[in-house]
């Protein structure tokens, strides 16, 4: 394999200083890991340089692999992986600003090959394109880039076998080198495979000299993917005969390297509906055919969609359809086929959305028994899918939207995140067009003699971290860990629940808040259901003992986020003296470095109380505050927002809470979950109260926000007229000089506006001279009447405007939305006291919209809500008065009177325009 440890290292600065070194590599560690899309693979690295002293800290930026789908397949690389990459072929991509989860503003793109060799647990496996590429080209391979061993190979001569249109063989009598795999069958299976290669040429596109190369490196015996012949194909026809020998003795070299490696071929059978034979395994997936499908199982399925509901909403607000599907094991022309009823929770476009006559893929499908029938439930955590168009001959996820392809499950976007869109792969692919192309054929009564090829892989259950561990790491979420018990007890119908850490962090699990507890350990703390035989296992477990769990599976609970279960007898307890046991060996260590950070967190601060200005994102802290707002929504969502008279940058401004006016940057937001939902019964805007263990967090929905959970008293209520409490005597004097430096505000903004320059809106208007102006108006209408079409689309590409009929620019054919570009446009009518009117616009370069994301809002609810808050201040109860217009009823306009500071400008037909800078409310 390659020496990586050879080859020097560019460090993360000097690529963004000096440029990309194409002589040299990075090693690092993988942090986060995106599944593949459009032909691209997104991680982010942790790359660490030793070059210098002053070079010493790790940075994390983004790395993006182009390549071709069959080098995706392979590239299997995850969270956590550690990695070498050879800086051959990439470009560099310097960003304006620092992207979230990195630290350089840059990012590294493999538009045409990659050399990389990975691992997560056991050997390194590697990926080279550049030495395959080679291969077909009959091209020298840099050295640099393989082994001695695997050069000296390639310099070799070679034979090869080859299939001439008669079915006779070919090629040199070269004997085949050791470890090399010959591909010999009988003339009758020649013959065969020859008929299916000229018959699938037509229909399959082959991928010329893409071929893969990932092996695993365990030893010198096993055949090396770089023993294949040189090829100079003679014509047209050889070359496409050739590259198929070459991907079939690569595809044998590569099973060959797997354990459990093997192919599975099925034959069809004419005259039959039959024929195709249904179900399918693509590595360690397997899909069922629906005729063998049985009550209470999970299943994975693939069928054609013969009926399909429209999206509707329950009566608990989850959206769901039902499909009806069909696969060659359950045809009938009189009977329905397989019904399956989906659901999801927030986003109608997560829910499956294909055409009637596509191929459905849906995966993590509950078959249940209703009235007498087999139906099957995909639930909003655990359904995905994918359709396969066989009119366009590609797969598509429904019409393109601007909902999130993934978030959190929990509340506020926070938990376990998940995604509904599944990626296929080639082995997915080819069976849906072999599907499709049975159902076209039945339909015409057409005989086929199709071979479908299958590759098998399979995977081994490892130990794992709990910072490893996850539902979808394979085999199916299933790992065995060590872990210490942190507290045990019996929860309901004999179902133990422990609480369990290793010392290492999953973000996807929830934050443990309790006495038990302490804060610093919070976020190491994953919770475990164990059932039957585990279940009686765990009534002898207590805290402080270390046990090794095999065969535990993690999953997602119904809260959103991650949760073991144990189901079998197969655990062993150990002791600290089994140093024998590596993986308790890790754990004693990390138990002890975390032991010796609280230790010395704790001797430097014996009281954790902060203040709004100082607190920070992640870190738990006390505080006492003064309660101003409770918000208690239907779908039993509660928030607190309380302050403490300092103010934070970071900190949102609640512009559409008029109990918050005035409090900008000043006011912490708290969602309150699980137990601590109850605390909004008791609390009372305008008290004052200690709040224990609070933590600020970044949510997509949410923005910077608090959060409190668990069972623990967290909330006290506090005295005002009890001196003794030193933080609250701090709090009731910061409170007092807000309230007199805002009363002098409010006075002099009450007092003094008649002396205040301001122009009349009917000398802004026959002025000449273009510039910025105030005038003293109130709001009487706004346009377009429904806010919601308060925005426009333009193509970047063609510089013109999209309809907002159309999705994307049907001029230069984007199907892939990637030069839609999104622009807010808001008119508002102000009319004076002599009750002169102006228009004025609320456009994209408006101060007032800045920070606020850019987006179909029509179809992105969070965008909208965000714009209607900025301008709902200033707009009143104009959207009610639009409303009763619509139903023929008329109520009276009530708004506030402001000053607006405007600019005016020449439009191209020489006509003043006017554009809102900023706005002070007169009347509060």
């Amino acid at each position: 394999m390659t020496r990586f440890e050879d080859i020097p290292v560019q460090s993360p600065y000097d690529i963004y200083h000096n440029g990309v070194d194409e002589e040299r590599c990075i090693s690092g560690r993988i942090k986060m890991a995106w599944p593949s899309s459009q032909k691209k693979v997104e991680v982010i690295a942790v790359v660490q340089s030793q070059c210098s002293p002053s070079d010493k800290d790790p940075q994390s930026f983004k790395i993006f692999f182009e390549l071709d789908q069959t080098y995706l397949e392979i590239l299997d690389i995850a969270p956590n992986d550690e990695f070498h990459l050879s800086l051959k072929g990439a470009v560099l991509d310097k960003l304006t600003s620092i992207p979230r989860a990195s630290t350089l503003p840059m990012q590294l793109v493999f538009p045409k090959g990659v050399c990389i060799q990975w691992k997560h647990i056991g050997e390194w496996k590697k990926l080279n394109t550049w030495a395959l590429n080679g291969l077909k080209n009959n091209n020298k391979i840099d050295n640099w880039f393989i082994s001695q061993e695997e050069t000296a190979i390639d310099n070799e001569p070679r034979g090869l076998k080859r299939h001439c249109d008669d079915g006779n063989e070919m090629g040199n009598n070269s004997e085949p080198q050791e470890g090399h795999t010959m591909l010999i069958g009988s003339k009758k299976r020649q013959r065969r495979e020859e008929k299916a290669r000229k018959r699938e040429a037509s229909a399959l596109k082959v991928e010329s000299g893409h071929s893969l190369t990932c092996t695993s490196f365990v030893g010198d015996n096993h055949a090396s993917i770089f023993d294949m012949p040189s090829i100079i194909p003679s014509s047209k026809t050889d070359e496409i005969r050739i590259t198929d020998d070459l991907n079939q003795s690569i595809d044998s070299q590569f099973n060959s390297t797997r354990p459990g490696g093997e192919t599975e071929t099925s034959h069809s059978n004419d005259g039959s509906h039959h024929e195709f034979k249904a179900g399918l395994r693509s590595g360690s997936s397997m899909y069922s055919p629906l005729n063998d499908i049985k009550n209470k199982q999970i299943v994975s399925i693939i069928g054609k969609v013969r009926e399909l509901s429209p999206p509707k909403k329950t009566r608990n607000g989850d959206w769901m359809r039902f499909v009806d599907i069909v696969d060659s094991s359950n045809y009938s022309t009189y009977a329905a086929g397989f019904k399956i009823n989906c659901f999801t929770r927030n986003h109608e476009a997560w829910l499956p959305h294909p055409e009637v006559g596509d191929i459905l893929i849906l995966r993590n499908v509950k078959v249940q028994e209703y009235q007498g029938h087999l139906t099957g439930v995909g639930y909003h955590d655990k359904l995905t899918w994918a359709a396969f168009s066989p009119i366009k001959g590609e797969f598509h996820h429904g019409p393109c939207t601007a909902v999130p392809k993934q978030e959190g499950l929990a509340e506020g976007g926070q938990g376990v995140s998940f995604s509904p869109f599944f990626q296929p792969g080639p082995t997915e692919t080819k069976y849906c067009i072999g599907l499709s192309d049975w159902w076209r054929k039945i339909t015409t009564q057409e005989p086929s003699d199709k071979v479908i090829v299958q590759k098998v892989e399979r995977h081994q259950r490892f130990h794992r971290l709990i910072s490893e561990a996850g539902p979808s790491v394979p085999p199916d979420g299933y790992f065995d860990c060590t872990i210490e018990v942190l507290k045990a007890f019996n929860s309901l119908n004999n179902v133990y629940t422990i609480y369990v850490t290793d010392y290492t962090r999953n973000e996807q699990a929830i934050v443990i808040q309790t006495n038990w507890c302490h804060p610093s350990l919070s976020e190491f703390v994953v919770q475990f259901e164990m059932w039957d035989e585990a279940a009686e296992i765990a009534k002898d477990m207590h805290p402080g003992q270390y046990y090794l769990i095999s065969n535990a599976r993690m999953r997602i609970n119904t809260s959103g986020y991650l949760e073991g279960k144990v189901v079998e007898n197969k655990m062993t307890k150990l002791s600290e003296d089994d140093l024998w046991n590596v993986p308790l060996k890790a754990l004693l260590e990390r138990k002890r470095a975390f032991q010796a950070k609280k230790a010395k967190e704790a001797s430097e601060s014996l009281s954790n109380y902060q203040l709004f200005q100082d607190i920070k994102e992640h870190t738990f802290f006390h505080c006492t505050a003064e309660l101003l707002h409770i918000e208690a929504s239907t779908n039993g969502r509660t928030c607190l927002y309380v302050t403490d008279y300092t103010s934070n940058p970071t900190l949102a401004n609640f512009t559409d809470q008029p109990a918050l006016y005035g409090f900008n940057e000043h006011v912490v937001k708290i969602l309150l979950i699980e137990e601590q939902r109850q605390i909004a019964n008791v609390v009372e805007p305008g008290s004052f109260y200690c709040i224990r263990n609070l933590r600020l967090r970044k949510s997509p929905l949410e923005g910077f926000c608090g959060i409190l959970g668990g069972t623990d008293k967290l909330v006290v209520k506090l005295n005002p007229k009890k001196t003794d409490n030193e933080h609250l005597n701090s709090l009731l004097r910061r409170r007092e000089i807000w309230q007199h430096n805002n009363h002098k505000s409010r006075q002099q903004e009450l007092r003094g506006e008649n002396s205040a320059e301001f122009s009349s809106i009917e000398e802004v208007v026959s002025t000449r001279w273009s510039g910025q102006h105030r005038i003293r108006a109130r709001l009487i209408d706004f346009y377009p009447l429904d806010m919601q079409d308060a925005f426009y689309q333009r193509c970047s590409q063609c510089n013109v405007e999209i309809p907002k009929t159309a999705k994307a620019c049907f001029k230069c054919g984007d199907f892939e939305h990637e030069h839609v570009q999104y622009f807010y446009q808001l008119y508002i009518l102000a009319e004076d006291e002599t009750g002169h009117q102006l228009v004025v616009s609320i456009d994209d370069k408006c101060p007032l919209l800045d920070g606020i994301r850019r987006a179909c809002i029509q179809e992105d609810h969070s965008s909208f809500r965000q714009l209607r808050d900025r301008v709902k201040p200033i707009i009143g109860n104009l959207p009610m008065v639009h409303n009763a217009l619509k139903a023929g009823k008329c109520i009276e306009i009530e708004n506030s009177e402001f000053y607006f500071d405007i600019e005016s400008w020449l439009t191209p037909n020489e006509k003043k325009a006017f554009r809102l800078l900023k706005y002070e409310c007169l009347s509060q």
